[in-house]
C-alpha cells in the first residue's frame, strides 16, 4: 500500500492546497490509533494542521460523536476549515459482539435489517446474519448523518459549509455467475455532495475518488478554478473530466466508461472487454 511504501514520499494534497492561498485550518479525524496506515506520519505530509485520533476518542466511538466534535471545532474557528472524517461504525467484523460493544461502550443500538434483501445482496460470499447486521450498522451512519445535518442548521452553518459524503469501497466477495454485476455491485459506490446557496451544476455521471479533491478545489475557487499539475484526477464540473474512471484493486485493473468496461489481467497482461454497456458500442 502507499501508505507504507510511499510514506516518505512529499505530497501535494488538497489540505495543502487549501491552507495557501484561502487560509484554512485542516483537520483529520477518526476513532481509531493514528498508526493505522501511517496517518501519523502521512496526515502532516498531506497538509493537515491537527490530528484528531484515540485517545482523544475511544478506539470505534460512534461516528456520530465525531461529527458532533467536527462541529463544535467548527464554531470555535476563527477562519475556515476543512474537516476530513474517516468513520469506523461501520466497520467489520459485523457480528453479535460488536452490536453489544457499540450498545455498551457507545450507547449505541445497532439492530439487525429484517426486511427482504435483493438479490445483489445474497451474491455476497458470506452468511445472511452477518449481511442483515452489516446493513444495521450502515442504518447507524445514516443517523450520524441526519443527527449532522440537523446540527449544522441548529448552528446557523448549513449555508456555509460544503458536505462530501463518500464510502470507499463496498462489501467484500461480491460472487455471482455475472461478472458484470459483480464489478457494479463492488464498485459502484456512494456518493454525495450538499453545496450551500442552491448551488446548480451538471456533474459527470461515471467518476473515480482521485475527482474529488479537484471538485472540492473548484467549488471553493469558482470560475478562478485551475487544476493542480499534480492532480491526477478531474473537477466533475470540467470539461476535461472524460466521464470515465479507472480503478485499480490487487492484480486487476479496470476501466469504465459509459460504453465499455475493459479489464486488465495484470498478471498475464491481458486487456479485455468485460462489458459493452450499448449495443452500439465497438
Amino acid at each position: 500500500p502507499i501508505s507504507d511504501l510511499c510514506a516518505g514520499n512529499h505530497y501535494y494534497c488538497l489540505p495543502n492546497n487549501l491552507k495557501k492561498p484561502y487560509g484554512y485550518r485542516t483537520n483529520l479525524y477518526h476513532a481509531n490509533n493514528a498508526s493505522f496506515w501511517n496517518r501519523d506520519t502521512l496526515g502532516p505530509k498531506w497538509g493537515f494542521n491537527n490530528l484528531y485520533f484515540s485517545p482523544r476518542y475511544k478506539v470505534r466511538t460512534s461516528d456520530a460523536v465525531v461529527l458532533d466534535d467536527v462541529i463544535n471545532n467548527i464554531k470555535k474557528a476563527n477562519q475556515p476549515t476543512y474537516n476530513y472524517v474517516i468513520g469506523f461504525s461501520t466497520h467489520g467484523p459485523h457480528d453479535q459482539n460488536f452490536i453489544e460493544f457499540n450498545h455498551y461502550e457507545n450507547n449505541l443500538e445497532i439492530s439487525p435489517y429484517f426486511s427482504k434483501l435483493s438479490s445483489s445482496s445474497l451474491t455476497v460470499k458470506t452468511d445472511e446474519e452477518t449481511i442483515r447486521n452489516y446493513f444495521g450498522f450502515l442504518t447507524a451512519a445514516d443517523e450520524s448523518l441526519k443527527k449532522l445535518f440537523e446540527r449544522l442548521a441548529a448552528e446557523s452553518l448549513l449555508d456555509k459549509t460544503i458536505v462530501i459524503i463518500y464510502g470507499d469501497h463496498r462489501y467484500y466477495n461480491f460472487s455471482s455467475d455475472n461478472a458484470v454485476n459483480d464489478f457494479n455491485n463492488y464498485n459502484e459506490l456512494p456518493f454525495a455532495m450538499y453545496v450551500p446557496g442552491g448551488y446548480k451544476g451538471k456533474i459527470k455521471e461515471i467518476a473515480s475518488q482521485v475527482d474529488i479533491a479537484p471538485t472540492i478545489l473548484n467549488l471553493i475557487e469558482g470560475s478562478g478554478y485551475k487544476l493542480p499539475e499534480y492532480f491526477i484526477g478531474r473537477s466533475l464540473f470540467s470539461e476535461s473530466q472524460d466521464n470515465g474512471a479507472v480503478s485499480k484493486c490487487l492484480g486487476e485493473g479496470f476501466y469504465i466508461n459509459q460504453d465499455i468496461v475493459i479489464k486488465n489481467e495484470k498478471l498475464l497482461n491481458i486487456y479485455e472487454p468485460l462489458v459493452f454497456k450499448h449495443k452500439y458500442a465497438k
